[in-house]
């Protein structure tokens, strides 16, 4: 009987050890509880994320002359117009303090898209397709004109 009351105590004491430890050593539990704040800015910013990657693949798409002129034109002004009410929604935690400081946001974060699709040496180097002549990014297999492979 002493021996159950004994484990008992023992199971207990482990326990409470377990329970206090953070108190007695200084750590700091990690933060399980996320506001619903965070919540949204998390969202928005994968939704700029988002954004940002649809800009470059049309980028890419107008590059190869899958997408129209016309087309790009349109896109990329809706894109950024969604890009700019991102970043001003982003931004509701750091108010700006007037309209050109989220002008200036909004203009460092397309300066960072275009230096991003500049640094990718697409538009540096071209091949040319050997049965319609058109021009392909660099790297290109098959043309994206005719489809016939680049040799």
């Amino acid at each position: 009987m002493y021996f159950f009351g004994f484990i008992t105590v023992l199971i207990l004491l482990g326990v409470m050890i377990y329970i206090l430890e953070p108190y007695f050593t200084g750590k700091k539990l990690p933060d399980r509880f996320i506001t619903s704040r965070q919540i949204e800015q998390i969202s928005l910013t994968l939704k700029r994320d988002e954004i940002t990657e649809c800009m470059k693949e049309l980028e890419q798409d107008f590059g190869t002359g899958k997408v129209t002129e016309n087309d790009y034109n349109t896109l990329i002004q809706e894109y950024s117009s969604d890009l700019k009410k991102l970043v001003a929604k982003l931004s509701v935690n750091r108010v700006p303090r007037n309209r050109d400081d989220l002008v200036n946001q909004i203009e460092a974060e397309v300066r960072l898209f275009r230096r991003s699709t500049s640094e990718s040496g697409e538009e540096q180097q071209k091949v040319f397709c050997n049965q319609c002549g058109k021009e392909n990014p660099a790297g290109s297999n098959f043309c994206s004109n005719c489809g016939k492979k680049i040799s």
